[in-house]
């Protein structure tokens, strides 16, 4: 009897024991800390800029500014041609790599934008025909007049700040002009796309301020190019 009393004591403190664990592990639970919920991360967006949810941000053109050139000031009156040609200083330029013929006659601040139509052009041959030209050829520099249908203007060729470009001459002695190759048809496409792709690289690269060709009646056998105080293109592309 002492045996079965013994075991029935034992049989309460186990239970009485697995009664405290469980409270003290409810109570364990009850005083745990939250976890921490982190706000989700915000990258800092300059105000000046759109998110990207709400499509990309419009960005404005910079306007172009002119930057002051050596002819800028001088009168543009034709009248003053009755006195004779403006005094202008004047450099004979040949050409370089390839020669001019004739050579240009030009005003000094000229000769930079020169040699940019003269990388164009070899640069844009070698593209069109795997190789450069041997000569290319002028229609006019420096000539002392006015302009074309306004007498009361002086052409920009008077002071030497124009050239005008008549075609280019390959290394087996064929031309290549705007007259002939300017809208040419057939196997001569490939001197079309010589010329177009030419002139649409002086547009982008604004060596000059002014560009006049095809098919302009008083242009059709040259390219004009010139920089004089305003910029203007008069070229029709494809």
């Amino acid at each position: 009897m002492i045996e079965r009393d013994a075991r029935g004591l034992v049989a309460a403190i186990t239970v009485l024991l697995s009664f405290v664990a469980l409270v003290a592990l409810a109570a364990a639970v009850a005083t745990r800390p939250e976890p921490e919920v982190r706000a989700p991360s915000v990258v800092s967006i300059d105000a000046g800029i759109e998110r990207v949810d709400a499509g990309a941000a419009e960005v404005a053109p910079t306007p172009r500014v002119e930057v002051p050139y050596a002819l800028d000031d001088l009168p543009r009156d034709g009248a003053q041609l009755a006195e004779g040609c403006p005094e202008v200083p004047l450099v004979d330029h040949a050409g370089d790599p390839v020669p001019w013929r004739p050579a240009l006659r030009v005003h000094p601040a000229l000769v930079p934008a020169v040699r940019a139509l003269e990388r164009a052009i070899v640069e844009t041959a070698i593209l069109t025909y795997h190789r450069a030209p041997i000569r290319i050829l002028s229609a006019s520099s420096h000539r002392c007049r006015t302009m074309r249908g306004n007498p009361t203007r002086i052409s920009e060729h008077a002071l030497g700040n124009a050239v005008d470009l008549r075609g280019i001459v390959l290394d087996e002695g064929e031309e290549i002009t705007i007259r002939d190759h300017w809208s040419a048809t057939g196997e001569d496409a490939i001197h079309v796309r010589f010329w177009h792709a030419l002139v649409r690289r002086m547009i982008d690269e604004q060596s000059f301020r002014g560009i006049v060709g095809p098919p302009r009646a008083d242009h059709l056998d040259h390219l004009h190019f010139d920089h004089g105080r305003s910029r203007f293109t008069d070229v029709e592309l494809p």
